[in-house]
């Protein structure tokens, strides 16, 4: 049985056009297929992700876009699969070697990206921010308006369904992957 694999595209140069096939998104996609095909969803597999300036750390760095669809791709792997331990990370495009301690280096739990740059690894943090109270007659819903929720049939989306309708008349239409089932047409009733 596999245990870790390292995913290391060709890094594209800036100037190319964004294609997923440059950055190996594709292959990425088709090998993940595979394994969920051979049962390995439930195994307790190791992924390290490795992209080339993918992730900007200040704001003088440009993000190469193509490179960042693998690790977007990456953080659902951690999400849907989440037996798996997915380490996203990103390095110098200039770099002449891999960072020797990065094998020692844990996943985030939401599949969040590492970035080293000058010898440092860089992690993304949520940071508090105070912002101004709404005006006092601003309204976020409208009574009567149509709303559609991505993945309602959880608990949060059926809480909010129920608060919506009950505060502001709202039509709400839920979209999900889970076929409709007896659990979800109960919610609806």
């Amino acid at each position: 049985r596999i245990e870790h694999i390292v995913w290391c595209p060709e890094a594209p140069a800036h100037a190319e056009l964004p294609d997923p096939r440059a950055a190996g998104l594709i292959e990425l996609f088709r090998l993940v297929k595979a394994l969920l095909e051979l049962d390995y969803e439930a195994e307790a597999l190791r992924w390290t992700v490795l992209t080339r300036e993918a992730v900007a750390v200040s704001e003088a760095e440009a993000p190469c876009a193509v490179q960042a669809g693998v690790h977007a791709f990456a953080s659902v792997m951690a999400k849907e699969c989440p037996q798996w331990r997915v380490c996203s990370l990103d390095v110098e495009r200039s770099a002449a070697d891999l960072p020797e301690d990065m094998m020692r280096l844990e996943p985030h739990l939401r599949g969040e990206p590492w970035a080293h740059r000058a010898g440092v690894w860089y992690e993304r943090k949520p940071l508090r921010c105070h912002l101004p109270l709404p005006a006092a007659d601003f309204q976020p819903y409208r009574h009567d308006g149509a709303y559609v929720v991505i993945g309602g049939a959880g608990g949060l989306g059926e809480l909010w369904t129920e608060w919506m309708i009950r505060h502001h008349a709202a039509r709400v239409a839920w979209i999900g992957r889970r076929p409709m089932d007896d659990v979800i047409a109960g919610k609806l009733g």
